[in-house]
């Protein structure tokens, strides 16, 4: 029933104590006393704002969604977060608000009718999670239409794909033949892409974005009317791979043009784990030789104002990308704003390529080095993957 331009659906709220048990794995036949066992708060309901939600999406597409409480007594309080079949990129909801407005990648194999999500909000102990679960019977937007991905052939350029309107995105498919690759995602653009960087997703085979690799590419500067951009993601697994591109910014147009052409090299791993004394400019990290393409799923920011430094060695004139993404990376709100990288001279002072974030890339000559620096200008502290793959000048 609309009332006041929002669609009202149902929603299961469950309250999750600390130490009940139930926001843990099961082992064996275990039997909580029933001294810590906490029944469910009472089921309440949920508006979708139907004027801050898309109506349709298809897979691997964009969408928005606006979410209140029925009971506007009952404010959402605490950390937000949203599931299901998408890829939260942006949320925003104060504590303490009725008001939670998010936009999100659709998976690729996200069935047709009305996309499956959750919403849960985390408080510290004893507050526990609550929980808000959408009726699967309730008649609510966006819904998902399925659509096809397009083929993607390692090395075989797609020619003149457009993003023709705000909001819109791509979808591909392709295969990495091998475990522990790392996907090179070269785009030559034109038109309003010139000044606006594309972002997008990896998902495996399941579809699942959210069990995949965010991108955001970095820019080279523009040849007339023609600029280059470029992208990494992390295959750790061989299998069939889903891609979504769109604009960062969420723009589209007629004139948002570009060529895409993908590449695969064998990702080295290393550790990235902070040495005691911590790194500094000149006792860095790690020093790579760029004969290969790396991955550390380890780094992590130890402390408000930390920095990490990587020295990287070019044996030969190439082109280098370095990324950084924190678990979760979305373009900000509460999904977090990105890392910055910086690239540095090899004295790991001098400015290469400025502060940019998930992802920078530079020019080396060969026996040129450069220092990489992982910083995160919001304050987030804890763990990221870093990323480092080189092409050819």
């Amino acid at each position: 029933m609309a009332r006041g331009g929002l669609s009202r659906i149902g929603l299961v709220l469950v309250a999750i104590a600390p130490g009940c048990g139930l926001s843990e794995p099961e082992t064996g036949n275990r039997v909580e006393p029933l001294s810590t066992v906490r029944p469910p708060a009472p089921t309440r309901g949920l508006f979708v704002d139907a004027a801050a939600t898309s109506p349709v999406v298809s897979s691997g597409g964009l969408f928005d969604i606006g979410l209140r409480p029925l009971d506007r007594e009952q404010p959402f309080l605490g950390e937000p977060s949203l599931r299901g079949d998408l890829r939260v990129l942006w949320i925003s909801s104060l504590s303490g608000s009725t008001r939670l407005n998010a936009t999100g990648l659709v998976d690729a194999l996200a069935p047709a009718g009305p996309l499956s999500l959750s919403l849960a909000f985390f408080r510290p102990s004893p507050a526990g999670t609550t929980l808000y679960t959408v009726a699967s019977d309730a008649a609510h937007p966006p819904l998902v239409v399925p659509r096809l991905a397009t083929p993607l052939v390692p090395g075989m350029p797609l020619r003149a794909e457009t993003l023709p309107s705000p909001r819109a995105s791509n979808l591909y498919r392709f295969t990495n033949p091998a475990d522990a690759q790392i996907a090179v995602l070269r785009f030559a653009t034109s038109g309003s892409l010139l000044g606006f960087a594309l972002a997008g997703a990896v998902a495996p085979a399941s579809g699942r974005f959210a069990d995949g690799d965010f991108w955001y590419a970095s820019f080279a500067a523009p040849s007339g009317t023609t600029g280059s951009q470029a992208a990494l993601a992390w295959l750790p697994a061989a299998g069939d791979r889903f891609l979504a591109v769109f604009a960062a910014s969420l723009g589209g147009g007629a004139d948002y043009a570009y060529d895409l052409t993908l590449s695969l090299q064998p990702g080295s791993r290393l550790s990235a784990v902070e040495s005691r004394p911590p790194d500094t400019p000149s006792t860095p990290l790690a020093t790579l030789t760029l004969d290969r393409a790396y991955v550390a799923e380890d780094g992590a920011i130890d402390a408000a104002g930390d920095i990490d430094y990587l020295r990287l060695v070019a044996p030969a004139a190439l082109r280098l990308y370095v990324k950084a993404t924190r678990p979760g990376q979305g373009l900000g709100g509460a999904t977090g704003l990105p890392l910055a990288v910086t690239l540095l001279g090899g004295d790991c002072k001098a400015a290469l390529a400025p502060a940019r974030p998930v992802q920078q890339e530079a020019s080396l000559a060969a026996g040129a080095s450069a220092c990489a620096a992982i910083s995160s200008p919001s304050g987030y502290v804890g763990r990221y993957r870093l990323t480092v793959a080189t092409v050819a000048p």
